[in-house]
């Protein structure tokens, strides 16, 4: 009877192992998908902010926009990009970040984002000058 049960202890491991393997790699793809997307919406956010701003400043880890006679300020605060309107309330916009880097261009700002799981990104978001 042993070698029975033996037998069908190792048949049932062998049948389940795949869908175990599949399991895992599913929910890993799922949270660098989650990342992913969660960057890009910060990117589109902020391009739309950065359009209509009417004045546009970097300083490292700080993007301070001019929209409204209202200074907001998009910045790196412990592991989170957050977003204050005049130095007030607290707006998370992008979790999990590493390091951010906001650098003036001649036609744009360039963010760089490093988040913690170890993906970077970088993109030159346009502005208008007037």
């Amino acid at each position: 009877m042993s070698f029975i049960s033996a037998f069908i202890s190792i048949s049932l491991i062998v049948v389940t192992l795949p869908f175990i393997i599949y399991a895992f790699s599913a929910i890993q793809h799922t949270q660098s998908t989650y990342e992913e997307l969660s960057t890009q919406n910060f990117l589109y956010f902020l391009r739309d902010e950065i359009l209509q701003a009417s004045e546009v400043s970097s300083f490292n880890d700080k993007l301070e926009l001019v929209i409204d006679d209202k200074t907001i300020l998009v910045e790196k605060y412990n592991q989170v990009i957050r977003r204050r309107v005049d130095r007030q309330g607290n707006e998370i916009l992008l979790r999990d970040v590493k390091n951010v880097k906001f650098s003036p261009r001649s036609f744009g700002i360039l963010v760089e984002i490093e988040m913690l799981e170890g993906a970077q990104v970088e993109k030159i978001l346009g502005f208008m000058q007037s």
